[in-house]
């Protein structure tokens, strides 16, 4: 309880202070600018983006992500690395109809 850990590649082990990972960050940003993190969107390649695809609005993990983080991801990308981000945006951002009219 007084640290977090994350494996975000096979030799890399991230250690931070307890309460301190990309979810965090999401809403602690997301209040800064008062947008309500149910309108957000996290994407992510590996476990250490676990934290942030589960409190952001819309989790998306791209095509080349582990296992357990496309188990959590509200959008599985077929495209991989920054094509599948593009395929993100594409899908949750790029296609919506303008919020004014």
């Amino acid at each position: 309880g007084r640290a977090y850990f994350a494996q975000s590649d096979s030799h890399l082990i991230e250690v931070m202070p307890f309460g301190v990972d990309k979810g965090s960050a999401l809403l602690k940003l997301a209040d800064y600018l008062k947008i309500d993190p149910a309108e957000t969107i996290g994407f992510g390649d590996n476990t250490n983006d676990i934290p942030l695809l589960l409190k952001a609005g819309i989790g998306v993990a791209v095509g080349n992500s582990a296992k357990p983080l496309k188990e959590i991801a509200d959008y599985v990308c077929i495209a991989h690395r920054n094509k599948g981000f593009d395929e993100g945006l594409q899908k949750f951002i790029f296609s919506k109809p303008p919020f004014c009219q």
